[in-house]
């Protein structure tokens, strides 16, 4: 079976990611922390020095190095921009999630509020009119 070769220019990127999977590691555990690098988003130290050295890292493990130490995805993939993510703009999005989550709430009970209040006043009216025809009917028992 032949063996695909990758471009120069692929080779490029993932090399380049490398190194900043290497200054990750370095700039969270120093100049030997790959290892423990490696053990905190779930992969091997070889796999962690395989993509250091170029080889594609997989999406899920890469994600998970973004969640846990703030990484800018965009810095990873061009080396361009902060390298960790700012804690206070998190905060933001977050208020602002929240909030957003507590006008939807709000919308959802008043539209169950009005809902039942509409159930109520049909039920109200259905029972009036029970009443009345069991009423009606009564009254034309008497009469007969």
């Amino acid at each position: 079976m032949a063996r695909i070769r990758a471009s120069a220019s692929r080779i490029s990127l993932y090399c380049a990611i490398g190194e900043r999977l290497a200054t990750v590691a370095t700039q969270f555990f120093g100049p030997r922390g790959i290892s423990q690098m490696a053990a905190s988003i779930g992969v091997t130290s070889r796999t962690y020095n395989r993509w250091i050295k170029g080889a594609t890292p997989d999406g899920e493990s890469i994600l998970r190095l973004i969640h846990i130490y703030r990484i800018e995805a965009h810095w990873l993939l061009t080396g361009s921009g902060p390298m960790q993510r700012d804690p206070s703009l998190e905060a933001d999005m977050a208020r602002d999630v929240i909030k957003a989550a507590r006008k939807l709430i709000h919308r959802a009970e008043t539209i169950v509020k009005e809902d039942n209040r509409k159930a109520t006043h049909q039920t109200a009216a259905t029972s009036r009119n029970a009443v009345a025809r069991r009423l009606d009917g009564r009254r034309a028992a008497e009469v007969y």
